[in-house]
């Protein structure tokens, strides 16, 4: 029931759209309340209560149970917009229908699948990837930490250190990494792409085709795609000072955070999740299917961030309540706050 209400979303948009355009719009459940957000009323009124006027496009949807609220800015359900590390949560799913399925076992070790040369990290295992657990830093690398200089002035350039990066590279970069903090948690963007790169390699597809094949087409998400740097006109964000951002193709990085997706697209992924997420009693980790497992208000939530050059994307899962909010901005802005101001908004 609710995947239906869900699809039925951009034909509501449209009907918006058309109606804003002739000035029809007269005691409409959606309305006009702010000068700049339009969509439901609930949603829009709750928005305006929060700082966002420096945010230059805006989409949200906020769901519990069967109702679905939705609000823009300068952006409508399919704009597209880089969503980071929620790409993340695209490659965990992979994982798991890859381990159902068979080609892959969680305790599959790296070296089983690439040539790393004897290194440590060929021992690491496929769950230790998806838990941030392998003890790879950020971004991979000698220095254990990823936090290098050049990666610190590519981001004060609203750019990433690790453009259109080579499997290669990342090999040789696993290769060299200490796993100082090995059976811990420490986020790691290298531990994810090499996760994803593992899973395209055991089904003998690009990452590109798994997705599609495995998550995007199955579940309709039409403007979900991978970026190249040949792709021609992708999205491009802003900094805080409303200054061009250059777009962010990850190259092999890019199971870690390389999509573009749409508030529709990832209302959808939502859905599902909401469908087919029950937390084990007892759990043992601080992430769960590539979402991180917050108290709030007595109870455990499932959030996920993603942050790229100049855009920040948000998803929060209440599981208790049936409820999600998603936040997509084009705006270098942190919406997190955001997020859990509507997901309380909602109760």
């Amino acid at each position: 029931m609710r995947a239906l209400r869900i699809l039925l979303i951009p034909l509501v948009t449209l009907v918006i759209l058309v109606t804003y355009a002739l000035g029809l719009v007269s005691g409409s459940p959606v309305q006009h309340v702010n000068s700049d957000i339009r969509g439901d009323h609930r949603l829009v009124t709750d928005l305006s209560d929060n700082e966002v006027s420096d945010i230059r496009s805006l989409a949200v949807l906020r769901m519990n149970g069967e109702d679905t609220q939705f609000a823009y800015k300068n952006a409508t359900a399919s704009t597209r917009f880089e969503v980071g590390s929620l790409t993340k949560l695209l490659t965990i799913e992979l994982y798991g229908q890859a381990v159902m399925g068979g080609r892959v076992n969680t305790d599959t070790q790296l070296g089983e699948i690439f040539d790393l040369e004897g290194s440590s990290a060929a021992t690491i295992t496929l769950d230790e990837l998806s838990h941030h657990e392998s003890g790879l830093s950020e971004w991979g690398g000698p220095d254990g930490d990823g936090d290098d200089a050049t990666t610190l002035l590519a981001s004060l350039r609203g750019e990433s250190a690790h453009q259109d990066a080579s499997v290669e590279e990342l090999l040789s970069r696993a290769r060299q990494d200490p796993l100082n903090t090995r059976g811990s948690f420490h986020y790691s963007n290298i531990g994810i792409a090499l996760l994803g790169l593992a899973l395209a390699d055991a089904a003998e597809v690009p990452y590109a085709t798994l997705l599609a094949d495995g998550v995007t087409n199955p579940l309709q998400m039409t403007t979900t795609t991978v970026p190249t740097s040949s792709t021609l006109n992708p999205p491009r964000g802003v900094n805080e000072a409303g200054q061009s951002v250059a777009s962010w193709p990850l190259g092999a990085y890019a199971p870690a955070g390389g999509a573009l997706s749409s508030a529709m697209d990832i209302a959808r992924f939502s859905d599902y999740l909401l469908d087919t997420t029950e937390i084990p009693e007892g759990y043992p980790h601080v992430v769960y299917r590539g979402m991180n497992l917050t108290e709030y208000q007595g109870r455990t939530i499932l959030t996920k961030t993603g942050v790229t050059g100049g855009f920040r994307s948000v998803l929060v899962l209440d599981l208790e309540t049936d409820s999600a909010v998603i936040v997509l901005s084009d705006t270098d802005r942190s919406v997190e706050e955001l997020a859990i101001a509507l997901l309380s908004d909602s109760e």
